[in-house]
C-alpha cells in the first residue's frame, strides 16, 4: 500500500508509523509537493493501492478535493470510496485538519461503496462532473455510517470545522 501524507511536521509522525507498517508513503498536499507527489503516485506499481483522505489537509472538512479523481483518470485505477467511524474517541485538533484517537477496544465502522471508475485522460468539466458524483457518494455514505450509529445509542460522527490557518510570520532580516 501506498498513501499520500501531508509535507507538514504533522505528516512526519504518521510517515514513521507507516514505515513500521509496511506502508509507503508519498509526501506532498496542495500546497506542497502535491505535482511531485502526483507524479510518483501515478508510477505506483499495480499490485499497490493507493490510499488518499481526499478532502486535503486544509479542508474544508468532508469536501473532495479533484486529485484524487485527477489520478483516478490519469491510472485507470478505480476509486472505493470508504467512510469510518469510531465512537469511543479522543478527538483533537491538529495544526490543519481533526485528529482521531481510538480508544482501547472501540470497535471501528466502516462503510465502502462500490468502485467508481473515471473515464481515461477526462477533460476538465468530466473531472468536475465525476468530482461531484463522487462527492455525493461520500455523503451517502456518511449518512448510512451515522444512521448505523444512531440505531447503536452513539452520536453522528464529530465534523470538525477547519481550523483558520494563521497569518505567516515574517522573519526580520540578519
Amino acid at each position: 500500500m501506498a498513501a499520500l501524507v501531508s509535507k507538514h511536521q504533522d505528516g512526519s509522525y504518521l510517515t514513521e508509523f507507516m514505515q513500521r507498517s509496511g506502508i509507503r508513503a508519498v509526501r506532498g498536499s496542495t500546497a506542497r509537493g502535491g505535482d511531485q507527489a502526483l507524479r510518483e503516485l501515478l508510477h505506483v506499481p499495480d499490485n499497490c493501492n493507493i490510499f488518499i483522505t481526499p478532502d486535503g489537509p486544509r479542508g474544508p472538512h468532508h469536501q473532495l478535493k479533484s486529485g484524487v479523481i485527477y489520478l483516478a483518470s490519469r491510472s485507470g485505477r478505480p476509486i472505493i470510496p470508504v467512510v469510518s467511524a469510531v465512537p469511543k474517541s479522543r478527538y483533537g485538533n491538529g495544526s490543519w485538519t481533526g485528529l482521531v484517537i481510538p480508544k482501547m477496544f472501540s470497535t471501528c465502522y466502516f462503510r465502502i461503496g462500490r468502485p467508481y471508475v473515471v473515464p481515461a485522460n477526462a477533460t476538465r468539466e468530466e473531472l468536475d462532473h465525476h468530482l461531484a458524483n463522487l462527492q455525493r457518494e461520500m455523503e451517502r455514505l456518511e449518512a448510512d455510517i451515522n444512521q448505523i450509529l444512531s440505531t447503536r445509542g452513539h452520536a453522528t460522527i464529530m465534523k470538525f470545522e477547519p481550523k483558520s490557518n494563521p497569518k505567516p510570520q515574517k522573519r526580520k532580516a540578519a
